[in-house]
């Protein structure tokens, strides 16, 4: 991969010590292809995955690109993308109402719920990396934002290249 290239992060993306694509990736796409279709900004629009299926890997080559294609149908609100015409993932994308964006900001948290009751067992970055790491989930410095972790399922992690 270049080292001049807007997307060098992605290889720290290694897994069983391939450089793939993220998963995350494949819906970004999805969703920045809706929003230039719509003529919104991506940015300012919520919206709702449904049914996403990752059908394959992309792996990353050290040289030269890979080439992705979103195909959106708009009557079904499915999605797909492909890699060199073969089907990596696909599911459902809309756009959230604005009805649903609220009702999804004021659901309440564990917090208030009452969890915190329970003594937190925490786990620092390197904890988390290395348990990672025992998966088969190498990430380089440039996938690794997350702080802290604990056991009520909260992560605190950071934007990348401000991580002390």
């Amino acid at each position: 991969m270049n080292p001049d290239s807007p997307d060098i992060f992605m290889s720290g993306h290694c897994i069983d010590g391939r450089v793939l694509y993220p998963a995350t990736g494949y819906l970004v796409l999805a969703w920045r292809t809706l929003a230039r279709s719509l003529g919104v900004v991506m940015e300012q629009t919520p919206v709702i995955f449904e049914e996403v299926t990752i059908h394959r890997a992309t792996i990353l080559p050290k040289t030269g690109i890979v080439q992705l294609e979103v195909r959106l149908m708009p009557a079904s609100k499915r999605f797909e993308v492909s890699e060199s015409g073969n089907l990596a993932a696909s599911g459902k994308i809309s756009t959230m109402e604005e009805n649903t964006l609220n009702d999804f900001r004021t659901q309440p948290t564990d917090s208030v719920i009452g969890n915190s009751e329970k003594e937190d067992f925490l786990l620092s970055d390197k904890d988390v990396y290395k348990e990672l790491r025992l998966r088969g989930y190498d990430y380089g410095p440039t996938f690794q934002g997350i702080i802290e972790s604990n056991s009520r399922g909260e992560v605190f992690w950071c934007i990348l290249g401000e991580k002390n």
